[in-house]
């Protein structure tokens, strides 16, 4: 087995800021529970009473004014995950943001 390069091909800044941009979306399909721990300190965490109000106002929070939200299943199902569906106006795209697992089993 060789060993892990240690360099690579140079990204661009441009990459780096595109790359950013979007991982705003996919730290957002976590919702509060992820995004207050390391985002919004200072906000409630969701109970089960308002939770989709609260899921929809931290997304909002965390994306900004340049993003409207279409559609989102903020809780998952054993067959279909959580997800959000968003046009962001700075790219001026759709977005397709499928969230992975927040359980350890």
């Amino acid at each position: 087995v060789e060993p892990l390069p240690t360099t690579g091909p140079e990204i661009a800044p441009y990459e780096l800021a595109t790359l950013r941009h979007y991982m705003r979306y996919a730290a957002a399909a976590y919702g509060p529970a992820v995004l207050n721990k390391y985002f919004y300190t200072e906000k409630p965490i969701p109970t089960a009473s308002n939770f989709m109000d609260m899921w929809l106002e931290g997304v909002k929070t965390h994306l900004g004014n340049n993003c409207r939200l279409v559609h989102a299943e903020p809780a998952s199902t054993w067959i279909r995950p959580a997800y959000f569906i968003a046009v962001d106006g700075r790219s001026r795209s759709l977005v397709l943001a499928i969230r992975g697992t927040l359980s350890a089993e």
